[in-house]
């Protein structure tokens, strides 16, 4: 994903707003897995001086939800989904307008 040919230097995505989309991806995958050598992210953007990154705030899972059921959309991994309702606290099948979106183009995720 981080080094994806249309992330090469010089090009506008290695460095505008859907490069902070990839890294964001990156650093939830990080916590969902347990990986602390990732969070590193965290501390790059508190160094860029951006408020809500500042040194030993916690992310809130819950700012995760809304890019996480984006991607139940194309990855069907059974795990997903259920990630996504633990964090937003809901049984629903729907957790969010997302989720329902992506059950009208026909993948849910279940």
């Amino acid at each position: 994903m981080l080094n994806a040919p249309f992330n090469r230097p010089g090009r506008a995505t290695s460095y505008n707003n859907w490069h902070s989309h990839r890294l964001k991806i990156v650093g939830e995958i990080a916590f969902a897995i347990g990986d602390t050598a990732l969070v590193e992210f965290d501390r790059q953007r508190a160094r860029n001086g951006e408020a809500a990154y500042k040194a030993g705030t916690l992310f809130d899972p819950k700012n995760g939800i809304p890019t996480l059921l984006l991607a139940t959309y194309f990855d069907t991994d059974p795990e997903l989904m259920p990630l996504a309702r633990k964090l937003s606290g809901s049984e629903d099948r729907y957790p969010g307008l997302q989720a329902v979106v992506n059950a009208l183009m026909g993948s849910d995720g279940k």
